[in-house]
């Protein structure tokens, strides 16, 4: 019922520790492989691809090397043959349990658009994909489950969470993303799609871990700056463009006048702006030394 897709680009060694790790966890759904690599890692990752196969319900898409994210992932979209979709980076490790259980959540909720759980992030000493552990906390993640879909997406925005590792339905992340492709300022990223989600249906955490994600050093969790972007000579135009995607979801969804429509928007993205500021100074030691919730095994 869910396909796994995991989009990657000159990355072999993580994503065969990803593998390896879905393996080793005896994954049973299908996986996609959305590669844009040189040719020389392509080759790397084509000799783990052949070992992992027979284990695995392993797919591998290759990609042209300069192929966007979004490009890919909107093809690689079009291949899914399951009615669920989770969109993982290759330093992801999703919990297959929690995993069927959000699969299971959203087939007996269709107001729900996406799920997760619990997640944590972590860092290596090294900047390899194997080393001893510098860094781990927790990572945020939320429930949205307003029944109105303006207030339910303002809230998202007003307290921002990632929403890419979820689980969603095949279908809605197929026109999510589309929409993506017409931004290209990296700055606005997975945010469409997942303000687009929570306008569609709410959105519900497990409470259990879902999702262990690594990155680099604690400080590069930090958005950047957020008077640099607003700066930028392309602002303008891609702030608009997001706008109105969302303006007319909201329009289509409720019935609101387009310019009333546009209106919650932007004040959804000057919370976002005010959430996005916290996010610069907030101290990773603190959330760190928070105490971890009581998960299901």
């Amino acid at each position: 019922m869910l396909t796994l897709v995991i989009v990657t680009r000159n990355r072999p060694a993580y994503v065969a520790r990803a593998l390896s790790y879905y393996r080793q966890q005896r994954f049973a759904h299908p996986i996609l492989v959305a590669d844009s690599s040189d040719p020389l890692p392509r080759e790397q990752f084509a000799a783990v691809v052949g070992s992992l196969s027979p284990s695995l319900r392993l797919e591998h898409r290759l990609y042209p090397p300069d192929s966007r994210m979004e490009a890919k992932l909107v093809d690689a979209l079009q291949h899914v043959r399951t009615r669920y979709v989770a969109i993982s980076g290759d330093d992801d490790f999703l919990v297959p349990g929690a995993v069927d259980e959000a699969v299971h959540f959203l087939h007996q909720h269709p107001d729900y658009a996406v799920v997760h759980g619990h997640a944590l992030a972590f860092t290596l000493s090294t900047p390899n994909a194997y080393g001893p552990i510098a860094w781990i906390g927790l990572f945020p993640q939320n429930s949205v489950e307003l029944a109105d879909s303006a207030a339910r997406f303002q809230r998202h925005l007003a307290n921002y969470c990632a929403t890419f590792d979820s689980v969603e339905r095949t279908a809605a992340a197929r026109e999510h993303w589309k929409l993506e492709l017409e931004l290209t300022d990296a700055n606005f990223g997975e945010l469409l799609p997942s303000c687009l989600s929570l306008i569609q249906g709410k959105s519900k955490k497990l409470e259990r871990l879902f999702l262990i994600k690594q990155g680099g050093m604690p400080k590069d969790f930090h958005v950047p700056d957020s008077l640099d972007w607003l700066a930028t000579p392309e602002w303008p135009e891609q702030y608009r463009k997001f706008q109105d995607r969302l303006a007319q979801a909201l329009r289509a969804k409720t019935g609101l006048e387009l310019n009333e429509a546009r209106h919650k928007v932007k004040q959804a993205f000057w919370a976002y702006m005010g959430h996005r500021r916290l996010m610069q100074e907030i101290s990773w030691d603190l959330i760190d030394n928070l105490a971890p919730p009581q998960w299901t095994p």
